[in-house]
């Protein structure tokens, strides 16, 4: 078990830079389309790494907003034990501006105090970049170009504290969370909380790294909701459906810059037409009123 002063040497450790460097934030996300991120939050305290709550974050599209290019990220968590869900939040964000201001968007659920995948904006905390570095995804290991740690602590009345150490990978994001205390501490210093946020899957461009836990172990989507689109590949008209659908469904499709060129809304299982102007690689998505959601890829000839 951690002792406060050993905390305070880790800390210092892994906050030893005099100044914090100069960091481009941007380098630290991977905020593109189709992006997807999963968290497993543990409790450590006692050795082990019981589950607590998952969570998952995806970048569904883009925005601008003053001229400016936003992401929108949509976030939930889920219980471990019984699979609960919170409510689904989306948020439209900028690896160098943050948050979009306030009343500038109409996304539902608008809340931008998630900061899962997503980088803080400058200035940092005391930092440290390891080039060449190592992380963890899931059981994988993933070299990447540097690893971003920072961390802080906090001492609270009857010798109640907090701390945290955050790390970002570049090109990937979000990667680790350790925090000791919020609470209570023991006559010998010790505290008596502990947990960890560790991203146990990633797909990134593409490439899956480690392995879903979300969509096993929470079934994130139903399985009877499908999404199927035909003729794909096609060289005209793409007919877009689902089965097993709640409700309304919302159509998005996004070009290969992760612009939305197309979308609506249809009533259950029923099908939307979607007509390109141009050849190229689209990715359609859809959501139903119980929040399932599926994607795939359309190839217009």
């Amino acid at each position: 078990m951690r002792t406060l002063a050993s905390l305070s040497v880790l800390l210092l450790a892994t906050t030893a830079a005099a100044q914090p460097p100069v960091v481009n934030p941007a380098r630290f996300a991977a905020l593109n389309v189709g992006n997807r991120w999963e968290y497993t939050v543990a409790d450590t305290l006692d050795g082990t790494a019981r589950p607590l709550t998952y969570s998952v974050a995806t970048v569904d599209g883009e925005t601008d907003i003053g001229g400016n290019r936003y992401v929108v990220v949509t976030y939930q968590t889920f219980d471990a034990a019984s699979a609960a869900t919170s409510p689904r939040y989306t948020c439209a964000y900028s690896p160098t501006l943050g948050p979009a201001p306030a009343g500038a968007t109409t996304l539902p659920d608008y809340d931008c105090n998630r900061q899962v995948a997503l980088p803080p904006t400058l200035p940092f905390a005391p930092t440290t970049i390891t080039p060449g570095a190592t992380v963890e995804i899931g059981a994988q290991s993933v070299p990447v170009d540097s690893l971003l740690s920072f961390g802080n602590q906090s001492s609270g009345s009857g010798g109640q504290y907090s701390a945290y150490v955050y790390r970002y990978a570049t090109g990937i994001g979000f990667v680790s969370l350790r925090s000791w205390g919020a609470g209570h501490v023991t006559a010998q210093g010790q505290s008596t909380f502990k947990n960890r946020t560790a991203l146990s899957f990633a797909r990134i461009g593409g490439v899956a790294y480690g392995a879903s836990v979300v969509a096993s172990e929470t079934e994130l989507s139903a399985a009877a909701f499908r999404l199927l689109t035909a003729p794909n590949p096609s060289a005209g008209p793409v007919r877009i459906a689902t089965t097993g659908a709640t409700g309304r469904v919302t159509v998005d499709v996004f070009d290969a810059l992760g612009r939305r060129v197309d979308g609506g809304t249809v009533q259950g299982d029923a099908a939307f037409t979607f007509r390109a102007s141009a050849a190229g690689i689209y990715v359609v998505r859809v959501t139903d009123e119980a929040g399932h959601v599926a994607t795939q890829r359309v190839v217009r000839r």
